[in-house]
């Protein structure tokens, strides 16, 4: 017949941590959130930083090295490379914002129905998902 099987294992309560806490904890995660702050700092707070308007362009000093008034140079144009990057953090933090709410918008509702009612809407909803991920 059969015999019963020993299980090894970890036996008693499981605890669970605080995820702030154990992120906090780790040197990578606490670092990953500083930078994180300081760059949505940097963004929220770009027209204080920036020295210049960042499509100001001055030919005379076109592929500038860096000095006391252009942090980083300038590029071909003549345009600040630090204002251009602070305006552009901005930018590109609130075009990832706008993706992730669309992502949530239309993907939430559609798992949800998905998962809820199976069947062919599911199988048409992964077909769709599986091609949208083979796209590059």
């Amino acid at each position: 017949m059969s015999q019963p099987v020993e299980l090894s294992g970890q036996i008693g309560t499981v605890v669970r941590t605080h995820v702030v806490k154990r992120v906090l904890k780790n040197p990578m995660g606490l670092i990953a959130i500083v930078i994180l702050v300081l760059v949505i700092a940097m963004a929220a707070f770009a027209d204080l930083l920036a020295p210049f308007d960042p499509n100001f362009a001055n030919i005379g000093k076109s592929l500038a090295n860096p000095d006391g008034v252009n942090i980083l140079g300038t590029d071909s144009v003549g345009r600040d490379i630090w204002s251009r990057l602070v305006f552009g953090a901005r930018t590109t933090l609130l075009s990832a914002l706008l993706c992730a709410a669309v992502a949530i918008v239309i993907g939430l509702p559609s798992g949800l129905i998905a998962g809820y009612y199976g069947g062919k809407f599911d199988a048409a909803a992964n077909w769709i998902v599986n091609i949208t991920m083979s796209l590059p």
